[in-house]
């Protein structure tokens, strides 16, 4: 009888399911915390942004984002001050795209998408993060 009792009370308290197997322990969902190790400073951004300005080529400059960015979470000023090394809006498009999940405050990336020229550009960020929640 104690035993039954004890297992209508987990079952109850803790949202557990009694099976002929025994009692199956529902786990909460538990979202995952992503935690970032390098928080870019300011001064990390100029360097990186030093960095990838000294590239003379379009596809250089890219590459050199991916090599100095990489590890780094970013806020949305810092993410806009690097788009401000790229000259046109595809570019800073990739580069908002990319930086997107290094984004610590991503409730204000509304701020990076107003950086955009197009509007296809915009939407085309907004349908991003739409799916990358």
């Amino acid at each position: 009888m104690k035993r039954i009792l004890f297992i209508i009370t987990v079952v109850a308290l803790g949202g557990c399911a009694v099976t002929q197997d025994g009692v199956v322990v529902d786990l909460p969902d538990v979202p995952s915390i992503n935690i970032c190790q390098n928080v870019a400073t300011d001064s990390n951004v100029v360097a990186m942004k030093v960095k990838i300005d000294n590239e003379a080529f379009k596809d250089e400059r890219l590459k050199k984002f991916r090599y100095v960015t990489k590890g780094y979470c970013f806020i949305t000023d810092q993410i806009i001050s690097i788009m401000d090394s790229f000259t046109f809006d595809n570019d800073k498009l990739e580069v908002a795209k990319d930086l997107y999940d290094q984004c610590t405050n991503k409730s204000d990336y509304d701020l990076v998408v107003d950086e955009l020229a197009y509007i296809s550009s915009k939407n085309e960020l907004r349908d991003f993060i739409a799916a990358n929640p």
